[in-house]
């Protein structure tokens, strides 16, 4: 009887083949690899002989198939199949004396691992006997990922290949422990699912297996379990598992934490490869002395277009060493001498510094890759974010340790992040409060006109004059409130032209003294030959009131309110301290600047000064300072704030020079 595949093409026999012998090459490496130094030696000659005949098929497979997806004759089967019957039927002759003379009980192998050689030799056996079916036609896309099903349970192994191959994965099965090693050792896998409570080799052991191999540990691992113990979620993660899933089994949710470690796990290999591919750079320098100037000035530009550092940690020496690029990063000086990790972590922000201290030593204990984000606090106290991975080591000596990893100044992403929550926080209240005020003032109208028309209607000593006059003035008085919500909302009414700031205040310095306290002295340095801006005058009055009435506020007894105009250059670096305007361009600015020397904020309350209805003070609106927040973002402006608790706050904002004649 011709083998029924005498019609496939190579690459299809191939892999027809190929699963029973990684089969028996798998578990003959497995158990050789388990036998004690005092097992039977005619049991390890056994092994070593199927072993020896499992390669043999192997090397004739190689040779008799093409590599080629060509089709192939039936003359060519056949003698293939004749070929390994020799090596085939030796291999289970052996296997067979394993079983019948008590080595395999004397070795100290279970029952099942003879088991699963012997099942191998047999599948292979159908393919010379011609009881082999025919492979599929095509094999299905592997984009998705690999998965390595692990459960002793049939049924739970059936459901999940099934799940897992509509949704796309290829998938591959594995009742127990030492299967699904040979599967992992023979076969590419993008994810392990792995039952933790199975006979035999359970699925804890079976992780701590993959994670020492260094051709697998990197494959990430899904526990699965019915017991939702702590100390057994706790030990899965420490042995180096992805994640943990208890059963009974949300398939929707197991798909998404699939889908979630796979693309995690593709994200640090390609970061890993990138740290690699820097550190193979670097390395190649000492070639000889010729290259080494030119290849350290690559590398060097390399890193910092890339604002890339590369830096090692030696723990038995506890020596830190950086390139110039990663000392750039951390703020460190090009002279400072070789670096503790306690002085790596002082530069580290305190609210981060025993958090990432702790992530480094978790990755050296554990020998696994190493990711975290922190701030650092530079000699000028400017702070930097910074992105750093990594990966444990282990020199060629064999006897230290190092943590080698890259650094990367993630600020501008982490300053655009948080502009952007604020931007949008502040936008959303902008709309939210520009439709109240329109709103209200179209009520306000009403009432205001109404109740001017019937003032108006009757005698002054009439008994209703005096409340229509409130009912008037408390209009009025709101009516001012929705302006103010109007300016935020950058929905005002303007009347542009070029103006100059310093004649503005000249023109209400007396209001503002008597806006304040008599305690408070109020001082002036306004530039006379200030360039006009194109702006509204009532609008840049109502910024100055309101910057110089919350100063006054801030201020508990005597105290000083500073105003002061000028021309000022803005650098494109100095845009990142900026609370609005970050993105106006570099160039010469006017600006207005009240400086008090009140009680100042905090960094969390600064955050919030700008919302409307935010105060401080028991009986404050919170409008003021939004509006200057409005109206500066109106003309197109930017403002700085400085401050801290305790002494005082100075808002500076800044307006584009006039494009027009005064």
């Amino acid at each position: 009887m011709t083998p029924a595949l005498y019609s496939s093409r190579a690459s299809q026999l191939r892999r027809v083949l190929r699963v029973p012998l990684n089969q028996i090459l798998g578990y003959a490496d497995l158990l050789l690899d388990e036998l004690d130094s005092d097992a039977p030696p005619a049991a390890r000659a056994t092994l070593q002989n199927v072993r020896e005949n499992g390669r043999i098929i192997l090397e004739i497979t190689q040779n008799e198939l093409p590599q080629e997806s060509t089709e192939i004759s039936p003359d060519r089967v056949i003698r293939l199949g004749n070929r390994i019957r020799e090596p085939l039927g030796s291999m289970a002759a052996e296997l067979g004396r394993l079983q019948e003379n008590g080595l395999a009980r004397q070795a100290g192998f279970e029952e099942g691992d003879v088991l699963h050689i012997a099942a191998a030799i047999a599948e292979l056996s159908e393919f010379t006997e011609g009881k082999k079916d025919s492979p599929p036609q095509d094999e299905p896309d592997d984009s998705t990922g690999r998965v390595l099903i692990v459960d002793d349970s049939a049924g739970n192994r059936e459901l999940l290949t099934r799940i897992l191959s509509q949704n796309g994965f290829i998938t591959t099965a594995a009742g127990d422990g030492l299967a699904a090693l040979a599967e992992a050792s023979n076969q590419r896998f993008d994810l392990i699912l792995l039952d933790v409570k199975m006979p035999g080799m359970d699925g804890l052991e079976v992780l701590q297996r993959l994670k020492s191999d260094p051709a697998q540990k990197s494959i990430p691992v899904i526990m699965v379990s019915a017991h939702d113990e702590t100390s057994l979620v706790t030990r899965s993660l420490q042995r180096g598992a992805e994640d943990y899933v208890r059963k009974p089994i949300d398939l929707v949710i197991l798909l998404a934490r699939i889908r979630s470690t796979l693309e995690r796990s593709r994200l640090r290999a390609n970061e890993l490869l990138r740290a690699q591919e820097v550190e193979a750079a670097y390395r190649k320098l000492s070639e000889n002395e010729r290259r080494l100037h030119e290849s350290e000035e690559r590398l060097r530009f390399a890193t910092e277009a890339a604002e890339v550092g590369i830096w090692y940690l030696y723990v038995a020496q506890d020596c830190v060493t950086m390139t110039d690029g990663c000392r750039k990063l951390f703020g460190f000086s090009q002279t400072d001498d070789l670096m503790t990790l306690e002085d790596l972590t002082n530069r580290i922000h305190p609210e981060d510094r025993e958090r990432a201290r702790q992530e480094m030593l978790n990755a050296i204990s554990s020998g696994l890759e190493y990711e975290s984000e922190y701030r650092v606090v530079w000699s000028d106290d400017s702070i930097r974010w910074l992105s750093a991975r990594g990966l444990a080591q282990l020199l060629p000596d064999g006897n230290e340790m190092r943590l080698a990893g890259v650094a990367l100044d993630v600020t501008a992403r982490r300053r655009a992040e948080e502009v952007l929550r604020q931007t949008q926080k502040l936008e959303s209240i902008g709309l939210l409060a520009g439709g109240i005020a329109h709103d209200f003032n179209n009520l306000l109208t009403g009432i205001i006109g109404s109740a001017s028309f019937v003032l108006d209607s009757i005698p002054e000593d009439h008994p209703f004059s005096d409340m229509l006059r409130n009912v008037v003035s408390s209009g009025e008085r709101a009516a001012s409130l929705t302006r103010q919500l109007l300016a935020y909302s950058g929905q005002g009414k303007f009347s542009v032209r070029p103006i100059n700031i310093s004649s503005l205040v000249d023109q209400i310095l007396a209001l503002l003294r008597a806006s304040v306290s008599r305690s408070i002295q109020l001082e002036c340095d306004l530039d006379a030959d200030l360039p006009a801006i194109d702006g509204d005058a009532s609008q840049i009055q109502q910024i100055l009131m309101n910057l110089v009435i919350n100063g006054a506020e801030a201020i508990e007894g005597e105290g000083l309110i500073r105003i002061a105009t000028g021309v000022a250059q803005v650098r494109a670096a100095g845009r990142q301290r900026f609370v609005l305007g970050e993105d106006i361009p570099p160039g010469n600015y006017v600006f207005l600047e009240v400086t008090d020397n009140g009680c100042g904020m905090d960094r969390e309350t600064v955050k919030h000064i700008f919302e409307p209805f935010f105060t401080t003070k028991f009986t404050g609106r919170g409008l003021g300072l939004a509006a200057v927040f409005g109206i500066i973002r109106s003309h197109d402006g930017a403002l700085e704030v400085r401050t801290s608790h305790g002494s005082g706050s100075r808002f500076k904002a800044y307006f584009p020079l006039s494009t027009r004649s005064v």
